[in-house]
């Protein structure tokens, strides 16, 4: 399923460039040097740089950078579900651990952080729960809202 919904580019700034309103989303994936360090990030971000009116850029995680369209983003995705269901907003509860979970801070009525987030993402929560190896969504689940 994931190779065949993928569409290989030759020339990935090429495609940012001449045809922006297309990307739906891709994945940059860096690689680590010896002490853990990403190596390469500047360097994308620079090439992106010019295109961040036209693309949504956050990190997906450790050792990658998410691009999507401009509208396309977990935050937004909410709003509408929201909408569409008829739901109110400081009703729900948003869980998160990577950068690409800051989109939903101010779109829930609170914004939960696990055990194993960035420190910016922990920085951003109303509560920070276990790790999600420990199950962290279900332990604030059962301690807050049951």
């Amino acid at each position: 399923y994931f190779l065949k919904n993928r569409t290989p580019v030759d020339d990935l700034i090429g495609m940012v460039r001449d045809y922006p309103e297309d990307i739906e989303k891709f994945t940059v994936n860096l690689p680590k040097d010896d002490q853990g360090n990403q190596i390469g990030t500047e360097d994308v971000l620079e090439l992106l740089k010019p295109y961040e009116d036209k693309l949504h850029i956050v990190y997906g995680g450790a050792i990658n950078i998410e691009v999507s369209s401009a509208t396309a983003f977990k935050g937004n995705a909410l709003l509408y579900l929201y909408d569409l269901l008829g739901l109110d907003k400081e009703e729900a509860i948003t869980f998160g651990d990577s950068g690409n979970d800051l989109d939903m801070v101010g779109c829930a009525g609170k914004f939960i952080a696990m055990a194993n987030a960035s420190d910016e993402v922990k920085a951003a929560a109303d509560y920070v729960t276990l790790s999600h190896t420990e199950d962290g969504v279900a332990d604030y689940i059962e301690k807050f809202v049951l």
